[in-house]
């Protein structure tokens, strides 16, 4: 069975992925719910690359694939129109490399090809938040002995961090910043300041300490100078 959408994708959504998420029905369901995606395209798809740009295509429905029951693959519709988006990336430090995604935003007036690249790289912020979880709450050991205590443990965690993520863009909005300049790891400073009554936060200050943008970043950033 290829994976499928979470229930809680719908029209309000723009889903982010890599190229395991490229499977057809994956893509055709979440068309169905009328989500728009950005997704890198998978290696086995054979397609006829743009030269430079990006180019429309439409995706015939295939074979039954996996487990898939026959009525599921049925309610999936004919034929899916895609755009495929062709672009170059210059990571710091690394050789460039080419980059196709494949996207449902047909519209190039609304959505230019200059555009999609830069919506993509938001993916890796997903890739960031996970190592939040891990890291600042200290979710990279599971301490339960117990099937009940470890989905509790993980519940707590969750609950957490997105009352955390809350009071983070609660600060954006009142003190106009994105919240991507906005520190994880400072607003824990600052709540548990706040828990053991030291003035580390207030209600004139963003309960995360602001940071310089560095969306491809893949290690922790340096340490101030003094600390």
């Amino acid at each position: 069975m290829p994976p499928l959408p979470s229930r809680n994708i719908n029209f309000r959504n723009l889903t982010l992925s890599g190229l395991p998420f490229c499977g057809w029905a994956f893509l055709a369901l979440l068309r169905q719910r009328g989500a728009d995606f950005v997704i890198r395209l998978h290696q086995g798809r054979r397609v006829q690359l743009p030269r430079r740009g990006s180019r429309q295509e439409v995706w015939r429905r295939p074979q039954r694939q996996g487990r898939a029951t026959r009525w599921f693959w049925r309610a999936l519709p004919r034929e899916l129109t895609v755009r495929l988006v062709r672009f170059t990336v210059h990571p710091r430090g690394f050789r460039s490399h080419e980059v196709i995604v494949v996207t449902s935003l047909l519209d190039r007036k609304k959505f230019p090809d200059r555009a999609i690249a830069p919506l993509y790289g938001q993916r890796w912020q997903v890739e960031l938040n996970f190592r939040q979880i891990k890291t600042s709450l200290s979710l990279d050991v599971l301490r339960g002995l117990s099937p009940a205590v470890v989905e509790r443990e993980l519940w707590m965690h969750a609950i957490a961090y997105n009352l955390i993520r809350a009071l983070l863009l609660e600060s954006a909005i009142s003190h106009d910043r994105p919240i991507s300049r906005l520190s994880f790891k400072g607003a824990i400073d600052a709540i548990c300041g706040l828990v053991h009554s030291r003035p580390a936060a207030t209600r004139e200050t963003p309960p995360g300490a602001s940071r310089t943008a560095r969306p491809t970043r893949s290690r922790p950033r340096a340490p101030s100078p003094g600390t």
